[in-house]
């Protein structure tokens, strides 16, 4: 059984927003972010996707719903602020496959409280925005254990990139033509300093 569990992508300042906070959407860098998350999880059997209410926990998901064909659902026990029973109640309700997108005060206390709870970290803990926790289990772990152990081990993945790629926007092509403008001067400059010597020589001999 896999539980995937995101941070948010990246979002505009909370100083630099007027509206209300749960309105703030995910930022240009973010957008980018949510896109390689899809990439990521497209080829995952991704079950059903769930997020705090908030608008760039929605927005973090939309690129992987519209590639599935899947709704993102609203839910208030993933806001920020929300208690680890909430928390923990939505980590043991949901099926396998499962995508949920929260805040970065809710996700360190939800998996603090399942290593407690006899859950492993492969990784060294990453709490970064659009970082991807990848929580995987058996039921026959939590039948075992009553069900408290809702999950045996969880590793982490790095945030993608937030930056535009470069590759493409034609930075290289001009860097290209730069070097072939040089070169030509540079050939050019050779040739006219070639042909100046021998007139000099023809002159001399002359």
């Amino acid at each position: 059984m896999k539980v995937f569990v995101v941070r948010h992508v990246k979002a505009g300042d909370r100083s630099g927003w007027d509206g209300p906070d749960h309105q703030r959407p995910i930022s240009k860098a973010g957008t980018r972010q949510a896109n390689a998350l899809a990439d990521r999880l497209a080829g995952e059997r991704i079950s059903q996707l769930m997020a705090s209410p908030s608008r760039r926990c929605i927005q973090s998901l939309e690129p992987l719903a519209d590639r599935l064909g899947l709704r993102v659902q609203a839910e208030e026990r993933l806001n920020e602020g929300s208690s680890i029973e909430h928390t923990l109640a939505v980590a043991g309700e949901v099926a396998d496959g499962a995508v949920l997108c929260s805040h970065g005060d809710v996700i360190p206390d939800l998996i603090a409280a399942l290593v407690r709870r006899g859950m492993e970290l492969t990784t060294e803990p990453d709490w970064r925005k659009a970082t991807l926790w990848t929580l995987s289990g058996t039921l026959e772990a939590r039948q075992d254990s009553g069900g408290e152990r809702l999950f045996t081990h969880a590793g982490v993945e790095a945030p993608p990139p937030s930056a535009p790629n470069v590759n493409g926007d034609g930075g290289t092509k001009t860097k290209t033509k730069t070097n072939n403008t040089a070169k030509t001067k540079t050939n050019n400059t050779a040739n006219t300093n070639a042909k100046t010597k021998t007139k000099t020589k023809t002159k001399t001999k002359t």
